[in-house]
């Protein structure tokens, strides 16, 4: 928005732009109207205009990854001459960020002006004197931070969220009761409305529902995010990866490279929370399965054309064979061979409904396989010793990580009774090293439930038959779905072109015992 003064004036007036910004903290929220009126203000007593306005509505000043950065872009493209501010905190608080773009400002010959602090920076006092403002400006927000750590540790050792609020699903009931005034124990309870809805939304996606289609089911049934507004696939996905239906909480990790917590960040673990799940385990596990398969499938592949879309590899470089059409025919063609020609891969071609045909007989000899099999208890060279391995190597790693729980303890008690016994920086120094450990042993340990859990071929005999059964009154993607779960990879062998087609069908619980026995041999 532009303020134009009186024509006969215009020329006499500093062009200038002003930055409004309201905080995230609820001490600092200063309305946008009130700041815009004492810029106005400012602006009349001092003979600026202001050609534009930039507001930032609930954003720190801690960073710069807001839209004073377009202000700052503006004063360099010489749009304005001066950014005016209700304080200078409103430009920021952090004491590099601070210097490093009021450089960039002053560089070019531009200035920045609080409306509300008399501080001229043309002068030393008046540089003085803002140097002093943005110090305790900082300050602020170092103490501020502080209390928030404080805050979020005290709710993350208690289960609960580190950041409160509604959660999709439950009822919260706050630490303060507004209807009797009295102080209670902060909790989530499962909202008897809403417990079915959030199985279901598990449900559907375990049958090959995407984020997209879930998002317009909820919609559809009149079900809100906590804030009111409508469902999206990325709110939908925030959601269900937060694993809080599972009875989880997601905790940001300390060795982060990013350092604080910024945004959804990927470097989270899962902590039990305090909260009842929703959802059993065995559906949290399905779902991460899913989730992972989903995310190393090319997009293209996730909508199914064919009933072994996303299996079929090239058996000579052991890429992609995508779907393709020769004489208005499906087949699949080596990707590679289709981008580098000859010098990347001899190739592939084979008809579709030959590959489909090869899974049909596939199946029906497992079936016949594994029902006719006699019963092994342990094989000596078998994924039976690989678990009973990685069961022992657990226990070992928990009982580790148990005595690292526990020296974190003492170390934070043995602190606080004696702060003077430890220099400046060997506290958290010690801290930081045992959360290290901490966090390795933890997925340490997650890995060797995989390996423990690996699947065995007898547990897919009622998936391989019903999917024989019913072949002919499912759809092409419930087929590919089911294919998914037991079919790891199809391998398409074709050493001459043209000439015939061999077709390796690799299952699920023979790329699981390869896949563990590799990672189980790392760990070692």
């Amino acid at each position: 928005m532009e303020v134009q003064p009186p024509a006969d004036t215009f020329g006499e007036l500093i062009p200038a732009i002003g930055y409004i910004r309201v905080s995230t903290w609820k001490e600092e929220k200063i309305s946008p109207e009130l700041q815009r009126t004492s810029i106005e203000d400012w602006a009349k007593r001092t003979r600026r205009r202001i050609v534009q306005w930039v507001i930032d509505l609930d954003a720190t000043g801690t960073n710069f990854h807001r839209k004073i950065m377009k202000a700052i872009a503006a004063i360099e493209g010489g749009i304005a001459k001066e950014i005016a501010v209700w304080k200078f905190s409103r430009f920021g608080r952090s004491r590099h960020g601070v210097a490093i773009n009021l450089t960039r400002v002053e560089k070019v010959g531009g200035q920045l002006y609080s409306a509300t602090e008399d501080a001229d920076p043309r002068t030393a006092t008046g540089r003085f004197t803002r140097g002093v403002l943005f110090e305790v400006a900082a300050f602020e927000a170092d103490r501020i931070g502080e209390q928030w750590k404080e805050a979020h540790d005290y709710r993350r050792n208690a289960q609960l969220p580190a950041m409160g609020k509604p959660r999709f699903g439950y009822i919260w009931h706050k630490r303060y009761d507004p209807e009797t005034g009295a102080l209670q124990q902060e909790r989530y309870e499962i909202d008897p409305e809403l417990r079915d809805v959030v199985v279901e939304l598990y449900a559907r996606y375990l049958n090959g529902t995407g984020f997209k289609p879930l998002a317009v089911w909820l919609n559809s049934l009149g079900c809100t995010t906590t804030r009111g507004g409508l469902w999206g696939q990325g709110g939908i996905r925030y959601y269900m990866d937060s694993g809080f239906a599972a009875g989880l909480l997601r905790v940001h990790r300390e060795d982060c490279p990013r350092g604080k917590h910024q945004g959804q960040c990927s470097y989270y673990r899962l902590v039990p929370g305090a909260h009842e799940a929703i959802i059993s385990d065995e559906t949290w596990k399905e779902y991460q399965t899913r989730r992972k398969a989903v995310a190393a499938t090319p997009p293209r592949s996730r909508l199914p054309s064919t009933e072994v879309t996303g299996l079929t590899r090239c058996g000579q470089c052991s890429g992609a064979a995508t779907v393709a059409r020769s004489r208005n025919k499906p087949g699949f063609r080596c990707a590679r061979r289709t981008e580098y020609g000859d010098a990347g891969c001899v190739g592939v071609w084979a008809r579709g409904a030959d590959v489909v045909a090869e899974v049909r007989k596939w199946l029906r000899r497992v079936a016949h396989e594994i029902d006719n099999a006699p019963s092994t208890p342990l094989d000596s060279n078998g994924r039976n010793d690989d678990r009973a391995r990685a069961a022992r190597e657990r226990a070992r790693a928990q009982a580790e990580h148990a005595k690292i729980e526990a020296s974190l303890t003492r170390l934070a008690v043995d602190a606080a009774k004696n702060p003077d016994k430890y220099p400046q920086g060997v506290f958290e120094a010690a801290r930081d090293e045992l959360v290290a450990e901490r966090d390795q042993l933890s997925e340490r340990i997650s890995a060797l439930v995989e390996v423990e859990e690996m699947p065995e071929a007898e547990d897919y005999l009622p998936l391989v038959v019903g999917v024989l059964d019913e072949w002919e009154t499912l759809t092409v993607a419930e087929r590919n779905l089911i294919l998914r779960k037991l079919i790891g990879r199809i391998a398409l062998q074709q050493p001459k072109r043209p000439g015939p087609v061999t077709v390796e069908i690799i299952p699920v619980w023979k790329e699981a015992r390869k896949l563990d026995q590799g990672r189980y041999a790392a760990m070692a």
